[in-house]
């Protein structure tokens, strides 16, 4: 989730505010606020837990408060994690005939539950004192993705099945293995392509080492294949792969991460 105003001259002021399990008072008059069935998918085969976020807002001052959510288990036996907000605030002066200072809000309420089995929960909120239910249904982890290469990178071999039991690869997993770049590589390109009943909203290509990135994206209309042209990928560099994914039964996201490794880098992947 990249707009542009040509006619900003200067960012005066940004600030982000992250609270986990509070409530504070804040504003914004275009709000997204999620009610009614919703799916979500576990993030993990082995790890009981996923993520949804439940609200999101832009634009001008209007004054909302949002709550921290309670949780029915359900056939889930779904408990509270945690509960998130993001808060982006943006002045901006526009010179012209009348000069003038205005400010633009962005942010997110994000919650994360723990869950003892697939199954149903219910989320409810409340929003600028308008109360909202999500009859949430959380299905098992599954791989979202077909194929994933990268000219260099694992043989040039397709490597989806690094996230066969999680989205996310962690050097932290026991079977962690990053996939390995053994040598430079001009022309590379990475390839995504999702599994039967997914579509691709975005993918990103970061060289983590300079921070380089570069990104392909269609939220409107989701892609059923996705590529990249990077140039060259340095063996002395680490890498870093993301896509965010939608499932077309259901409308559930789910995301994955793939951490490329540099022969010659350090051992920071991060």
């Amino acid at each position: 989730m990249k707009n542009t105003c040509k006619r900003v001259l200067s960012l005066v002021l940004m600030l982000m505010l992250v609270v986990s399990l509070a409530a504070p008072a804040f504003a914004y008059d275009n709000l997204n606020a999620k009610s009614g069935k919703v799916t979500v998918y576990l993030t993990s085969k082995t790890d009981k837990y996923c993520s949804l976020q439940i609200a999101q807002w832009s634009g001008n001052e209007t004054n909302y408060t949002i709550k921290k959510p309670t949780v029915t288990a359900g056939t889930s036996g779904a408990t509270l994690r945690n509960f998130s907000l993001s808060r982006t605030t943006y002045t901006y002066n526009y010179y012209g005939d009348s000069p003038s200072t205005n400010k633009s809000y962005n942010g997110y309420a994000s919650v994360s539950l723990d869950v003892e089995k697939a199954g149903t929960a219910k989320i409810k909120y409340t929003v600028g004192g308008v109360s909202k239910t999500i009859n949430l249904t959380i299905k098992n982890y599954v791989n979202p993705i077909k194929t994933i290469t990268l000219t260099g990178a694992n043989n040039s071999q397709n490597f989806a099945s690094r996230t066969k039991n999680s989205n996310y690869m962690s050097q932290y997993y026991d079977d962690f293995k990053p996939v390995m770049l053994n040598a430079n590589t001009k022309s590379a390109k990475l390839k995504v392509v999702p599994a039967d009943g997914w579509k691709i909203t975005n993918v990103d290509l970061e060289d983590v080492t300079t921070g380089l990135e570069r990104s392909i994206s269609n939220y409107n209309t989701p892609m059923s294949s996705a590529t990249i042209s990077w140039g060259t990928l340095n063996a002395k560099h680490n890498y870093n792969v993301y896509a965010n994914l939608v499932n077309t039964s259901n409308g559930a996201t789910q995301y994955v991460n793939y951490l490329i490794h540099g022969a010659n880098a350090d051992d920071n992947y991060y």
